[in-house]
């Protein structure tokens, strides 16, 4: 079952994780093994996904209105109230996005990579985002942020069933065991500094 948006690979500014206001309620999906759900999250006085994930380590977060999966993409139990450890997270995904225009300083260059995410349990296909100098083996030796920032996301597990597509999601660097790259990059581009 597909779920979620997409955009359009030739887009040069979006808003990764970006709502028009600060403390929003937004759609996401959840992905770990074992668990699939989707629901509404509150993020607080965060006015972006990643910030709130990143800040929010350790602790549960709580989506209103979820609805559990089984593996097949079938509702198994809706209307829930449930709260979910982020640390146990391997993907949380936004189902739609709202991009705003960006100020000057949350613009950097950026190199766009299309890469497969392999995990125990997914496979997740995206585009990353490296900084025009760096390489590859640097981004993936990184330890800081611990979840990865990804658009045009595209999701299976490893039977082959499809997950769905996202316009952005965060990935956790500790579930990745693998991950294979394109031999050509997408051309440099100017992206917003949350994709960092």
């Amino acid at each position: 079952m597909e779920r979620g948006g997409g955009m359009d690979e030739r887009e040069t500014q979006v808003a990764p994780a970006t709502t028009s206001r600060a403390g929003a309620r937004m759609r996401v999906e959840v992905i770990r093994s074992g668990l699939r759900a989707d629901g509404y999250l509150d993020t607080a006085q965060f006015s972006r996904l990643s910030d709130y994930v990143n800040n929010s380590l350790g602790g549960y977060c709580r989506l209103q209105d979820a609805t559990l999966y089984w593996d097949t993409g079938a509702p198994a139990e809706t209307g829930l109230e449930l709260h979910v450890k982020l640390d146990e997270l391997v993907l949380i995904a936004q189902t739609r996005l709202q991009p705003r225009p960006l100020a000057p300083e949350q613009v950097v260059p950026k190199t766009a990579r299309r890469l497969l995410f392999i995990t125990p349990a997914l496979r997740v296909s995206a585009l990353a985002y490296l900084h025009v100098e760096g390489s590859l083996d640097g981004f993936l030796d990184a330890s800081d942020p611990p979840f990865i920032p990804l658009t045009h996301v595209h999701v299976r597990w490893h039977s082959g069933h499809q997950v769905g597509h996202y316009p952005f999601a965060l990935l956790q660097r500790r579930y990745v065991v693998g991950v294979a790259a394109e031999a050509a990059a997408v051309p440099a581009r100017r992206t917003a500094r949350a994709a960092s």
